[in-house]
């Protein structure tokens, strides 16, 4: 690109693609900071609204449960910085919701999904793409073909120049998550859906300290104390995947964000 007679490079692109809001608090917001605050674009991708954690709010309402779902969600991505974000589906016809299980994005036809997610990639031409692991961080089905998706995609069209990295726990970070558990909720205590046990590789990790209390903030954007009670006091009211994430941050001191590349 030429301005004045002078050859300026191209703002590098960062592609953060996930299956709901709040996705990428969990999963890649050390990194999604960094990137934005060293000259990225950083472009976040979603598939669903996420409707499901403000359903009993809402009475049921799903387009209600989806605005309160979306409006935290461009909270947080202010926070983190982020450009901008789009849907998936252009259509947003994919929903987080028990009720509409055929709408889930794990239900959808993967060729498809994966045809959405090599749409956004020859539009935003990203530098990286983030998203999460082959286990989906927590073992979530709509996690899963998330990355299934990025993985057929990148496959297909080629790894961009700083790579397709996902989101994942290692199967220590797992066992020392249950342990902080057990010593603060007592040995028959149990967060999370137990669906993953966590990568047995090595991952690589970044540095996530700078973000700690950001992290903190950002999830009590979608769930007030999320990210700043006591343990005890998560456990009562996000006993899901939610708590367990909070105790693995816990266990962790908040420093570590973990990937393994996507090829």
């Amino acid at each position: 690109m030429k301005t004045s007679g002078r050859t300026v490079a191209p703002v590098p692109v960062a592609l953060v693609i996930h299956a709901h809001p709040d996705d990428e608090v969990f999963a890649t917001a050390a990194w999604m900071r960094e990137l934005a605050t060293t000259g990225w674009t950083v472009r976040n991708v979603i598939a669903t609204g996420g409707e499901a954690a403000e359903l009993a709010k809402t009475r049921g309402d799903v387009e209600a449960a989806r605005r309160q779902r979306l409006a935290k969600f461009e909270r947080a991505l202010d926070l983190l910085g982020s450009d901008s974000w789009e849907w998936l589906d252009r259509k947003s016809s994919w929903l987080d919701s028990a009720a509409h299980p055929e709408r889930a994005v794990a239900a959808a036809d993967s060729q498809l999904v994966t045809s959405h997610v090599r749409r956004a990639l020859a539009q935003h031409k990203p530098g990286v793409i983030l998203t999460v692991g082959a286990d989906g961080l927590t073992g979530h089905p709509d996690h899963i073909a998330i990355h299934h998706a990025v993985r057929d995609a990148v496959r297909a069209d080629g790894i961009p120049s700083d790579g397709a990295w996902g989101a994942r726990l290692h199967a220590n970070d797992i066992a020392a998550a249950k342990k902080h558990v057990t010593k603060e909720l007592g040995k028959k205590a149990a967060l999370g859906t137990g669906r993953t046990a966590g990568a047995s590789h090595t991952l690589i990790d970044i540095d996530a300290a700078p973000v700690a209390k950001l992290r903190r903030q950002l999830l009590d954007v979608y769930s007030p104390g999320l990210g700043t009670k006591p343990l005890t006091k998560v456990a009562k009211t996000n006993p899901g995947d939610s708590g367990f994430l909070r105790a693995h941050f816990d266990a962790s001191r908040w420093v570590v964000e973990r990937y393994e590349a996507i090829s």
